[in-house]
């Protein structure tokens, strides 16, 4: 699991025997690059705050489309789940 907390305080660590974890403060963006630079390298650090760091920026730009009025851009469906429909269109659905 992939938790994400925000406003907390700093207090003392509650190891379980035989832990060893070492925490670092860095603001947000700080973070983010340096998943994309790979000074972090644990695969669900890294899958955790990218993907918080993509669902914000969506947010945003959502909620700032929204104020101007602009239509929001709708994802493209993912490329397997179009040829998945393809196949189903032209009868060949079992490959």
């Amino acid at each position: 699991h992939l938790f994400v907390a925000s406003d907390l305080e700093a207090g003392p660590q509650a190891l379980e025997p035989g832990e060893q974890i070492t925490t670092r403060v860095v603001p947000w963006n700080e973070a983010v690059a340096m998943c994309l630079d790979g000074r972090i390298e644990d695969a669900k650090t890294v899958a955790g705050i990218l993907l918080v760091d993509a669902r914000r920026t969506l947010a945003s730009k959502s909620a700032s489309h929204l104020e101007s009025g602009s239509p929001v851009a709708q994802p493209s469906p993912h490329p397997l789940a179009s040829a998945r429909g393809l196949l189903a269109e032209s009868g060949d659905s079992e490959r």
